[in-house]
């Protein structure tokens, strides 16, 4: 019988009967049969294949975490429960409800196999997700208190976040959680309501052969009446049930509740059972609940849930069934049986005692019963030091002992689980507290058995949000008891609350919390220092730049504008760190710790910083300079550790620091986690202790004495210095202080003085300046003579005063003074140096005749030590097809004396030389070896600091070899490679390549290439015909380059620019190429003529003027976005700028509107050789640039042409007669009636007449160009050379020009040169997000790292066809899909580029290397290498084919299925050795030893890095699309 609601039904009998139990056995006993759904059988282990670690690992009955239990309904703090039975825990259930601590409500049940989908940094290792529910949901309750208050309200009312949600948990006085218990598999909730203490426990209970879910309640006696929300819909129907009779008062809750969702075939059937008089149903609107009345006894109320059907309803028995009492839960609270009772054993590895420092293996038990993944995220030890407590990511704890002198037999045991991401720990008066991302917990132990059967919420004020990334971190306690974490923020996201991206402090008793300071991104760990200040570490993110240290005051403020914030916080306005640190040097540093403790020798009294980013430790050096604390870092020189380390502290008698990791997320140290002790072996440790920066150099003291004679030779040093670029976005690049630049500064010593005591050195330093960032490199030995080779990473934010170093062993008066530049480095020390002594970047390329006597014919610069020359071609355009010798010399710049070994490929015969001493020579004769490109390896040789001559010859095999023999002809190659035990094998890059242009005759050859280049773009050859009218096919591509059509041209362009145009381009566009044509007495006459003629072109007008625009606000987001400002400059500016960009100045006079938004989605329409790409923006984008550009443009046309007083047919005859049409297409195909002399007659003729005229008198009827006095020098001399060698075509410098002529480093910076972009962003005040760029383009999801692709070694890193299709456009997919920037398309110049920059590269691009069979065992090797369990974790960043990075898309990055189609198989092994070494800011880790022949993963290969790079190539190569 359906009921209304104020209806009640009168049940006879006062029973103990649960109605759900009568209902149930009528309902599926007597009735029906069916199944609820709700079966109790375990998955096993086989229905699933291939099964990650997590979904393997036992949990125990719940698993504390963050849960979308259904759309934006999410339990922050939600502890997952099993609730059937069976083996494996959580994991292997099928019936589960999630219970949110936050509001205290039970947010959701649901029924499946599979329990969540897992995408979450801690398990799959996905950013910016979060765990939903995988399975069919029960039911829900809404996002809102569990309970009502005293006042029966459920309005919410926590603190809102900035996106106006509520977060963190109810207030104490109107519930509170206590803690959960756990005994076996049940899992008791401990919270208050009120005043009122409740117990609750979740189950499933059977009903005949089916099930129901159970929440079972002891409510302890209450003055009060209670409320309870039981579920709720938001698009439900509510209705209540008797139970066969409409008799008598619902006195003992004899009715039922049904609850249909819209939509749903089943409905959620409600009901309970208690102990009690006085409970009834609350039902409002589609909520469900019952309100508990006040009792002066204790409570215990059943409440049941189950699915049925519409007809299971109407069947309704009225038959009961007995059944027991709610469970007194208190039965459960004292501590249970053990669950994981089970000791392991493990042996601790020893390391080595033959270096001063050394760690050992704590060895875990990673192989348990458990599948537990131990990644330790901190540990503490008990008053027994012998014994630890140690946290695992996963939610475990577990205590070792055996810790100690004598590290042996080690004993594992697990004691507690299902807690949430914890990574810190502390143990106080012998109780373990943990650090959780949802509480404080502490862990007891109620019972004795070693487990922890109680939970105990010690504090839970965490502000709690979906979000990945908010990490609580460390667990320290100060001498009166209050406890310290960090937390981090949201990474790319604004914060929404007050404690992302904090430290905080909780007071002893855990009754209050309190922000105690602010503006970090990622704190990684809190040192508590005896004045009350703390130090710790943040990461490189969003508004900061780089990674740093902190030396934190108290309610500072630290920078990170991600992080929660006043309204008016200045981005400016923060403390500053002790350093910035590099991700080179430390990917992410963690912990900081004082070293108190005598046997660490020299290190005794130091500050330490962990490493989680590489697995290593680093001395923190650092001064006062005022009130300024400014320092920097140098690595302790130890083996790396095969995981991040994180957490660390002293073990009060072995005198080790013990220290704990994990690899999470972004690190080259993938092993899951470790433990480890680190000890001193009292072996000698020479390291920097000590460093002082001040006006006249650096002061830096070392731990032993050093040998004078290396310690005082300023070539023993090498220093640079940069800055960052504080910005909205994800890092920084690096830039010069001197000039802001991108790259280093390259300081030097001037002189080094050593201390009185030999154990410090002052580095006389010119120019000294505050650096975010300087570097010092050390190549020195110690007076026992063991070399020291290290570095120092610092920043300087102020200089101190030098005579405050009186107590440093050195004269003071001496360190005050700085010496003159000595006379033995003339050329210089650092790029400024030698530029200021005329050398240039390159080496000089010599090319000389073997016809002609081995004559000069050509002198260029080179920006490589390679080159190819196929054979079909020259070195040069001034030498035809015959034998030379090609000679590079120049300079070769060493940062150190150090000793390198020279590597070349080479064809033909090569001799190389270095400071005068032959080091390389390959003269392969036998066989004609000369045919065949040849590897050939030098022995090691001694480079000084500095500069080194450097001289290259490769010469093509004489006509006849010394046996009379004839040679055939040949194509010549030369790749020049290095490496030294500083870098592994590499190609010499452009940065150590320096040379004079005066020494090797540059400018006498530059005028006649400048000329040549001169003549083919300005289309000279258009006019100037070779008197056969034919073209060469190997000629230089640009004579072929048409200018743009004239179809259609009075509907696209206005005819008042028209006019302008003709009669002075260069008024319009200064760089223009375009001559005036129009020079006689009626100029303006004839002007008005032809853009009469013009204007006429116009046959589908309408199709152009008809239009609407789009935003001119959306596209100027998309005119940045694009990087529209690497070559244009902004709209309105009237001059070109500094960046000597192309004006947009009259670009609203010159296009009709709808003409322009298809010129930018079509550029080369009506100009196929266009220099403008094509970016395929959709139309509306094209509209919303139009838009902007036109309305920004205010730089009025005026003019006094009149083109509508022009006469159409004359002007026709004049594009005809006047040459306009020997460049332009005409669709009607007139007769050419202009005239001009041959190309063949202007060579002999005098270029001091016609076009190249500087005078109106001598230039006739000649085009006026707008040539400068040395462009016509430069033509003059191309004259002299040889015209007809714009018929000899040379790729590599056609590529050269290609560059330069379509603006590539508009985008993307080359060798030293920074692109445009990115210096007229940074010159310009404004500071635009990332987010609001994609956010323009329609991009959701978009990269943390948006560096562009830099051109230096891009010949030598892609394969010639992938770069041919993607420069032309022609792969639409971006290999770099979250990258903001879009390669736009350039198919009219893509072949001669990428010939071009393979030959560059000494490549030859149409040498194809095929791939070899793959062996299907190496296939699989190299799919185990990439994979985050055992491998280098490549796919946390790196999808592979559909299936995306397990890390999201903020860290994605080119996907495995194009790497082998891309790249080059020499490149990407150079690539993985060394990253850093390619792109210094990449986010690639880096996997390989300095010596780039080992990997940290010994199970493969035993390391070999070769063998594991090989085999992920093969993998590579298989998953290729």
């Amino acid at each position: 019988m359906k009921l209304n609601r104020s209806v009640v039904i009168n049940l006879n009998g006062n029973r103990k009967k649960l109605f759900i139990f009568s209902y149930f056995a009528a309902l599926m006993i007597s009735i029906w049969g069916c199944s609820s759904g709700l079966e109790s059988a375990s998955q096993s282990d086989g229905e699933k294949s291939e099964q990650e670690w997590y979904e393997k690992m036992n949990y125990g009955p719940y698993l504390t975490a963050t849960y979308e239990v259904s759309p934006d309904n999410f339990a922050y703090k939600g502890i997952a429960i099993r609730l059937d039975e069976g083996e494996g825990g959580l994991v292997k259930g099928n019936t589960f409800i999630v219970y949110d601590t936050d509001l205290l409500r039970t947010a959701g049940a649901w029924t499946g196999e599979g329990f969540v989908n897992w995408t979450n940094i801690a398990f799959d290792g996905s950013h910016t997700t979060h765990m939903s529910v995988v399975g069919d949901l029960m039911f829900t309750t809404p996002k809102a208190p569990g309970w009502a208050n005293s006042n029966n309200s459920f309005e919410d009312p926590r603190m809102l976040g900035l996106d106006k949600k509520p977060y963190g948990p109810l207030p104490r006085d109107w519930a509170h959680w206590k803690g959960l218990y756990v005994n076996e598999d049940k899992v008791i909730l401990s919270y208050t309501v009120g005043g009122t203490k409740i117990l609750e426990m979740p189950s499933l209970e059977k009903l005949g052969q089916h099930s129901a879910i159970v929440r079972t309640l002891n409510i302890s006696p209450s003055e009060r009446d209670l409320i309870l929300e039981l579920a709720s819909s938001d698009s439900g129907n509510v209705e209540e049930y008797s139970i066969g009779s409409d008799q008598g008062i619902n006195s003992l809750g004899k009715s039922f509740v049904s609850l249909k969702d819209q939509g749903k075939d089943n409905s959620l059937s409600i009901a309970y059972s208690t102990n009690v008089e006085g409970v009834r149903w609350v039902l409002e609107g589609s909520h469900v609940r019952i309100k508990i009345p006040a009792s002066s006894t204790r409570t215990d109320i059943k409440v049941i849930f189950i699915s049925t059907s519409d007809s299971q309803i109407k069947k309704l028995s009225v038959s009961g069934l007995e059944s027991s009492d709610p469970l007194d839960l208190s039965n459960f609270t004292n501590g249970g049986p053990a669950s994981w009772d089970q000791e392991l054993t493990t042996v601790a590895k020893l390391g080595s005692n033959d270096v001063p420092v050394t760690w050992d293996y704590i060895t875990a038990p990673m192989d348990n019963p458990w599948n537990s993944y131990l990644r330790f995220g901190g540990f503490d030890y008990f008053a027994d030091p012998s014994k630890a407590a140690v946290c695992t990511w996963q939610g475990d704890v577990w205590i070792v002992e055996g810790l100690g002198t004598s590290l042996g037999d080690l004993k594992w045991k697990r004691i507690a689980t299902g807690l949430f991401q914890p990574l810190g720990l502390k143990i106080i008066d012998e109780d373990i507290y943990v650090t959780c991302r949802d509480q404080i917990t502490v862990l007891r132990d109620l019972n004795n058995d070693g487990e922890t059967d109680f939970y105990e919420n010690f504090n839970n004020d965490h502000q709690v949000t979906e979000h990945f990334h908010e990490f609580a971190m460390d667990l320290q306690v100060d001498d009166d008891g209050n406890l310290y974490y960090a937390k981090g923020a949201r990474h790319a996201k604004e914060a929404l609350v007050p404690q992302h991206g904090t430290i905080m402090r909780v007071s002893k008793d855990g009754q209050e919390s309190e922000i105690v300071a602010s503006g970090f991104r990622a704190p990684n760990g809190v040192l508590l220092n005896d004045d009350g200040s703390f130090i710790s570490s943040d990461q490189e993110g969003h508004w900061n730049p780089k990674n740093k240290i902190n030396w934190i005051k108290r309610y500072g403020f630290y920078g990170a504008m991600g992080a929660y914030h006043s309204p008016d916080q200045n981005a400016n306005d923060f403390e500053l760190p002790i350093c910035w640190i590099h991700n080179k040097v430390d990917r992410s540093p963690s912990e900081q710790l004082w070293v108190k403790n005598e046997s660490w020798g020299p290190l005794d009294g130091s500050l330490l910083s962990l490493s989680y980013g590489y697995g290593k430790v680093f001395n923190v050096l650092h001064e006062d300079v005022g009130d300024i604390k400014q320092g920097g870092i140098v690595q302790v020189p130890m083996e790396e550790f095969p995981t991040g380390v994180m957490r660390g502290r002293f073990h009060p008698n072995d005198n080790g620091l013990y220290v704990c990791g994990l690899f999470g997320w972004s690190s080259n140290k993938t092993f899951p986690g470790g433990f480890y002790r680190i000890r001193t072996t009292g072996k000698p440790l020479h390291i920097a202790t000590k460093l002082n920066a001040v006006e006249t150099g650096v002061l830096i003291g070392f731990s032993n004495p050093l040998d004078p004679e290396t310690a005082v030779n300023p070539q023993s040093y090498n220093i640079e210095r940069w800055n960052y670029r504080r910005t909205p976005n994800y890092g920084s690049q690096d830039y010069r202080v001197s000039d802001g630049r991108k790259g280093h500064d390259k300081l030097y010593a001037t002189e080094v003085r050593l201390s009185d005591d030999g154990k410090s050195v002052f580095l006389k330093i010119p120019d000294m300046k505050p650096a975010m960032q300087m570097e010092i490199k050390y190549n020195i030995k110690s007076k026992d003579g063991e070399w020291i080779s290290q570095f120092i990473h610092h920043t300087i934010h102020v200089l101190g005063d030098p005579n405050k170093l009186s107590s440093n062993g050195f004269n003071i008066e001496d360190l005050a003074s700085l010496p003159e530049l000595s006379s033995s480095n003339q050329l210089g020390r650092n790029e400024i140096e030698y530029r200021a002594n005329g050398l240039e970047p390159g080496l000089g390329l010599i090319i000389n005749s073997q016809k002609q006597g081995d004559k000069i014919i050509d002198v260029r610069k080179s920006r490589l030590a390679a080159l190819h020359v196929p054979m079909n071609e020259s070195p040069s355009p001034f030498i035809e097809n015959e034998r030379f010798n090609l000679t590079w010399e120049g300079y070769l710049n060493s940062d150190f004396a150090r000793e390198v070994i020279f590597e070349s490929e080479s064809q033909g015969f090569l001799n190389i030389w270095v400071n005068g001493l032959e080091v390389l020579s390959s003269w392969p004769y036998k066989d004609k070896g000369y045919k065949k490109l040849v590897r050939t390896r030098g022995d090691p040789v001694n480079l000084i600091s500095g500069l080194n001559t450097i001289q290259i010859v490769l010469k093509s095999p004489e006509e006849t070899n010394w046996k009379g023999t004839y040679n055939d002809p040949t194509a010549l190659t030369l790749r020049l490679f290095w490496e030294s035990d500083a870098f592994p094998l590499e190609p010499i890059p452009p940065s150590a390549l320096w040379f004079n242009p005066t020494t090797v005759g540059l400018n006498r050859y530059s005028n006649q290439h400048k000329g040549r280049e001169l003549f083919a773009s300005h289309n000279c050859i258009k006019c100037h015909l070779p008197s056969d009218k034919k073209l060469l096919s190997k000629a230089m591509a640009e004579l072929s380059w048409e200018a743009p059509s004239f179809t259609n041209i009075g509907a696209r362009i206005n005819g008042d620019w028209i006019s302008e145009w003709i009669r002075s381009p260069n008024s319009l566009r200064p760089d223009a190429s375009m001559p005036a044509i129009i020079n006689d007495d009626r100029s303006e006459e004839n002007i008005s003529h032809i853009s009469a003629f013009l204007v006429s072109l116009s046959p589908s007008e309408k199709a152009f003027t008809e239009t609407s625009l789009g935003d001119p606000t959306r596209g100027e987001a998309i005119f940045s976005a694009l990087g529209c400002i690497g070559c244009h400059a902004i709209p309105g500016e009237k001059e070109n700028d500094n960046f000597d960009r192309i004006s947009l100045d009259y670009v609203h006079s010159k296009w009709k509107p709808n003409a322009l938004k298809d010129f930018i989605q079509n550029p080369s329409r009506y100009h196929k050789a266009t220099k403008m790409p094509n970016f395929r923006v959709t139309e509306d984008q094209a509209k919303d640039l139009a838009a902007y550009i036109i309305s920004s443009d205010r730089v009025s046309l005026t003019t006094d042409l009149n083109y509508e007083k022009g006469n159409i047919e004359k002007g026709k005859e004049l594009v005809s007669s006047s040459g306009c049409i020997n460049c332009h297409e005409l669709s009607s195909n007139p007769i050419i009636t202009f005239s001009a002399p041959s190309l063949e007659t202007i060579e002999r003729g005098n270029w001091d007449k016609g076009c190249l005229s500087a005078h109106e008198d001598n230039r006739g009827k000649a085009p006026s160009f707008n040539f400068s006095l040395e462009d016509r020098e430069a033509l003059k001399s191309f004259a002299r050379g040889g015209v007809k060698t714009i018929f000899q075509q040379t790729s590599s410098l056609a590529a050269s020009r290609q560059l330069e002529s379509l603006r590539c480093t508009g985008c993307h910076s080359l060798d030293s040169i920074e692109d445009t972009w990115s210096l007229a962003s940074a010159d310009s005040e404004e500071m635009v997000s990332n987010d609001d760029l994609a956010y323009a383009l329609g991009l959701e999801l978009i990269w943390d790292y948006q560096g562009r692709p830099d051109l230096t070694w891009v010949g030598g890193k892609l394969k010639t066809e992938w770069m041919n299709d993607f420069i032309s456009g022609d792969i639409s997919k971006k290999p770099r899909g979250g990258l903001i920037a879009r390669m736009p398309g350039f198919s009219y110049h893509s072949k001669i580029i990428t010939d071009g920059l393979a030959m560059m590269h000494g490549i030859n691009p149409k040498l194809n290397v095929e791939a070899s069979k793959s062996d299907p065992s190496i296939v699989e090797t190299g799919k185990a290498l990439v994979q985050t369990n055992g491998g280098f974790a490549c796919i946390t960043c790196h999808g592979v084919g559909e299936k995306r990075a397990t890390g999201g898309v903020p860290i994605e990055s080119i996907n495995f299925s194009i790497v082998t189609k891309r790249l080059r198989k020499d490149y990407y092994h150079r690539f993985l050795i060394n990253p850093q070494r390619i792109i210094e800011d990449t986010m690639m880790p880096r996997y390989a030893d300095d010596s780039g022949k080992k990997t940290f993963l010994t199970n493969f290969y035993e390391g070999d890095s070769k063998k594991q790079f090989d085999a992920m190539w093969e993998y590579f190569e298989s998953v290729k699309e």
